[in-house]
């Protein structure tokens, strides 16, 4: 199993290429983003990169976490250990090697 995790903010490209690259090989994607503000509608955004990303990978289990300051390297940090707490009291037997972090996109801290 390949557990894919990535922050996303108004640009989603990152996402796009990346799963091209690997994301033949990953179940679950978890999308970090913020929520909505006066400026940027980001769960749009982010439902929006779902519906492209399914349409190549229809199969793929998307999942989306919402982050209150993503200027906060601490709190993305937090989110992302969270989630991977979070599969791995799912499944005991998921290997770290099994978590690929994309933390190039999104805000950046």
């Amino acid at each position: 199993m390949t557990i894919l995790i990535a922050p996303i903010g108004i640009d989603t490209n990152h996402v796009k290429v990346w799963l091209k690259e690997v994301g033949s090989d990953a179940e679950k994607l978890w999308l970090i983003h913020s929520p909505k503000n006066s400026k940027h509608d980001f769960p749009k955004i982010a439902n929006d990169l779902i519906k492209d990303v399914k349409k190549l990978f229809t199969e793929l289990e998307i999942n989306l976490r919402v982050i209150n300051n993503a200027f906060d390297v601490d709190t993305t940090l937090d989110t992302i250990r969270d989630i991977i707490y979070e599969e791995r009291d799912k499944n005991d037997d998921i290997h770290p090697r099994e978590f690929i972090l994309n933390i190039t996109g999104g805000t950046n801290a």
